[in-house]
């Protein structure tokens, strides 16, 4: 068997294959078309009082956060000079 003929081969097969997949993907459109449409997801009704628990416990959780950090005396003084900066009572702090 010569190359040409491998090729053509290979190509007929490919072919056949590029049949059965248009073949089968046919049948699934059909599929798809036919089935029920799928329902819009209902929203979730949450009451007020709900909202207010969840909003009181999202304060909780941030007040926790900002008592777990610590300054330390370096990020003190950083602050402190970025205050004056701003202030127009000093350098950038920074700056060289």
């Amino acid at each position: 068997m010569t190359k040409q003929e491998q090729l053509l081969n290979e190509l007929v097969d490919c072919e056949i294959q590029r049949r059965h997949l248009e073949e089968r993907m046919a049948a699934l459109r059909g599929q798809y078309l036919a089935s029920e449409p799928p329902s819009a997801k209902e929203s979730r009704h949450i009451s007020a009082a709900s909202r207010a628990r969840m909003s009181q416990a999202q304060r909780k959780r941030w007040a926790a956060a900002k008592t777990t950090r610590r300054t330390t005396p370096q990020t003190a003084a950083l602050k402190k000079r970025w205050a004056a900066w701003r202030a127009g009572r000093g350098p950038r702090p920074g700056a060289r």
